[in-house]
């Protein structure tokens, strides 16, 4: 088993120029190879693929929006998780962030149940139907070789991230996980109230 930056200088992530793109070339495109994942093949990796959302109007405008995950892992042919890459200065904690990483998850065009957010310092997997933002696997890269175990089995392509089934979308957790403010009003013109009254959950607003 080959167990990826083993031999790489996590010192230079204190490095004003080592960025983003750094941390996509040097640290996580060597984990997806470890993985199992390549550029052809049913477990494949593609990056930067464009996400093309329904068009906006803004006004008397139409605007296309795109959104474009940084890698988007496929097990045995289907799309099983997503991989946003951010800067060592930039925490994996960061609501924004996740926010993005959710949206390239739930998209239409991808559907899977996890993301992943990797600073080049820390690794966090998530689970979409989770409504707090608790990692379902976290651990610091200089510490992979003794999480390699763990690692593999949950991301290699037959591992726990690819045993997924249909994914239906909880409405709540959509609204938290795309950044949407706990004070924003919903309107549903149109939408038919069934068996009234509406209550709410204890603890609730």
């Amino acid at each position: 088993m080959i167990i990826p930056l083993q031999d790489f200088d996590f010192g230079v992530l204190d490095d004003p120029e080592f960025k983003e793109d750094a941390v996509r070339e040097e640290i996580v495109a060597p984990l997806v190879r470890a993985l199992g994942y390549a550029v052809s093949g049913p477990n494949r990796v593609i990056r930067g693929r464009r996400l093309e959302h329904p068009f906006v109007s803004l006004g008397v405008a139409t605007h296309r929006i795109s959104i474009i995950p940084d890698y988007l892992l496929f097990a045995e042919g289907r799309p099983v998780w997503v991989l946003d890459a951010k800067s060592p200065t930039e925490s994996i904690d960061d609501p924004d962030h996740h926010a993005q990483a959710y949206s390239y998850a739930i998209h239409r065009d991808v559907r899977v149940e996890w993301y992943a957010l990797c600073n080049g310092r820390e690794f966090g997997l998530y689970n979409v139907a989770d409504m707090a933002r608790t990692p379902r696997l976290r651990f610091k890269l200089s510490e992979v070789a003794s999480r390699w175990a763990e690692v593999h089995t949950s991301l290699r392509p037959n591992g726990r991230v690819a045993s997924q089934g249909r994914l239906d979308k909880d409405f709540g957790i959509l609204l938290l996980g795309v950044g949407t403010q706990k004070d924003t009003q919903l309107h549903f013109f149109g939408v038919p109230l069934v068996n009234p009254p509406i209550g709410r959950m204890e603890g609730g607003p």
